[in-house]
């Protein structure tokens, strides 16, 4: 059984996931730019980055919700 305050950290870490999941999905470009890193042509690994977040996001709130 997971006590209270680590379930609230598997709640918070899952959604802040997501939240960066989403925007690395929608924006790889402009998340770059933003940091100020160099910004390629291919939006490849940005791109895989935000899929493979956004799933430790979902399986988080799975976990969350188990």
């Amino acid at each position: 059984m997971i006590d209270k305050n680590r379930r609230v950290l598997i709640l918070l870490d899952g959604v802040i996931n997501l939240l960066f999941g989403i925007i690395l999905l929608l924006f790889p470009w402009g998340v770059g730019q933003w940091l100020g890193l160099v910004v390629p042509d291919n939006h490849f690994f940005p791109t895989l980055l935000g899929a493979v977040i956004l799933g430790i996001g979902l399986a988080l709130l799975l976990e969350w919700r188990r």
